[in-house]
């Protein structure tokens, strides 16, 4: 299944995920999180306009998928895991 972006409810404090920014237009997707309050950046800063969606890091990666399906596989030993 395709990931889709998350509009109607938010993510937990403490969970880092990929932001839809309508305004950005070199990075359209950014890492952020949600404090209760506002929307912030992964380095902190409070995130200036609407955020349009989030997603979480698994689903953004998935998603990467959908735009490269033939990219190879990295080998076990790039990844810092042995076989």
């Amino acid at each position: 299944m395709k990931p889709k972006w998350t509009i109607d409810s938010l993510p937990d404090s403490d969970m880092t995920v990929m932001m839809r920014l309508p305004d950005a237009s070199e990075f359209p997707v950014w890492p952020g999180f949600h404090d209760g309050e506002s929307w912030c950046s992964a380095s902190a800063e409070e995130v200036e306009g609407p955020v349009l969606g989030w997603m979480t890091l698994e689903d953004a990666a998935k998603a990467l998928d959908w735009i490269e399906p033939d990219l190879p596989d990295v080998p076990a030993e790039k990844k810092g895991r042995k076989q």
